[in-house]
């Protein structure tokens, strides 16, 4: 943060963000639109663009990918009112929510742990925990839908007992890869 430079990286992550929110005002939306979209581009980067990646790559080596199946799309009463509201819908369970899900618990232990070296002053805490703990922090708020899919919903719309469990495991392992590799 004591860089010069530091302050060209502020200005070009503000300014990213600014002229996004500044193009949904003007467009006549709200802070809360813009705010949706934001969470809602984390969640589609995670799952259905590393999805389509992934298949894109194993149809272009010639090796058999999924096929497109037709679902159904039938709104219930209770699903229309989630919808209005602004409320994500994780009722089904689905190999495209465990990606998010995985970030989402990796980002929150990696939280808490910061939080922890940070208050306990056990390390001395740097400029790099600092700004380490603020991106984590912005990624917190855009999981929120998610730890409130995981934990605090409890209606048919709530994360899936099964993603939630894969995505721990998931979670788990590459916490245990990265520490053996970092050894």
């Amino acid at each position: 943060m004591s860089e010069p430079w530091f302050l060209l990286y502020v200005f070009l992550f503000l300014g990213a963000y600014g002229q996004d929110f500044i193009e949904y005002v003007i467009e006549g939306s709200s802070f809360w639109k813009w705010w949706y979209n934001q969470r809602m581009w984390m969640i589609r980067s995670l799952s259905s663009f590393a999805f389509a990646t992934a298949e894109c790559l194993l149809k272009s080596i010639g090796l058999s990918t999924y096929r497109f199946i037709v679902t159904s799309k039938v709104v219930d009463d209770e699903h229309y009112k989630r919808y209005s509201q602004g409320v994500l819908e994780f009722g089904v369970p689905s190999p495209l929510f465990v990606p998010p899900t995985t970030a989402a618990i990796i980002n929150l232990f990696s939280f808490i742990w910061g939080a922890v070296i940070i208050f306990s002053g056990g390390r001395d805490v740097g400029e790099s925990l600092v700004l380490q703990m603020l991106l984590a922090g912005c990624i917190e708020l855009n999981c929120l839908p998610i730890y409130e899919a995981i934990a605090l919903r409890s209606d048919h719309g709530k994360m899936s007992a099964k993603t939630t469990i894969i995505a721990t495991f998931v979670a788990g392992a590459l916490y245990a890869a990265t520490s053996i590799i970092s050894k």
